[in-house]
């Protein structure tokens, strides 16, 4: 008997939230899905039809990504970012520096957005407003992060 445990790759999981059906048969978040991810961050790129992979398979490949969205970013006189390079995934993840002010962080975040052509998405926590923008450069997963609203974590005026 051919019994499925989940229900179809993109399909919601029940009693779970914003989280889908990988093509790996994990959980991956939704807005994961929309960005094209198919599989989850532990499980081998996906490939194309003759078995090769259609993602960098090597940190070493995603290194040369991120040289390039870099030194693209220099040229477009972009705020610099803290880049870090996922040591179980080719997956890259940044940030803006934390000692930056909220709205500097908004702006960097507005910037780096506009530069990609993708949307900041943002979402409200009991002490501080997140923003992320997420998109896939040259096969590599790139998510770029920020606390853009930290006034309700640090009790100032103005926190929601």
């Amino acid at each position: 008997m051919n019994e499925k445990t989940y229900p179809e790759p993109g399909s919601e999981i029940p009693d779970q939230p914003g989280y889908v059906v990988g093509k790996c048969g994990h959980r991956i978040a939704t807005s994961e899905w929309r960005a094209g991810f198919r599989t989850c961050e532990r499980c081998p790129a996906e490939q194309d039809g003759g078995g090769k992979a259609t993602t960098p398979t090597t940190h070493l490949d995603a290194a040369r990504v991120l040289t390039g969205i870099i030194r693209r970013a220099e040229e477009a006189g972009l705020p610099l970012l803290h880049w870090s390079l996922h040591p179980h995934t080719t997956n890259l993840s940044a940030s803006p520096y934390v000692r930056d002010d909220d709205e500097t962080q908004s702006a960097t975040m507005a910037a780096w957005a506009a530069h990609l052509g993708v949307e900041v998405e943002t979402e409200r926590h009991a002490s501080y407003t997140g923003a992320e923008i997420e998109t896939v450069i040259d096969g590599v997963r790139v998510k770029i992060w920020a606390h853009v609203d930290r006034s309700a974590a640090y009790g100032q005026a103005g926190g929601a």
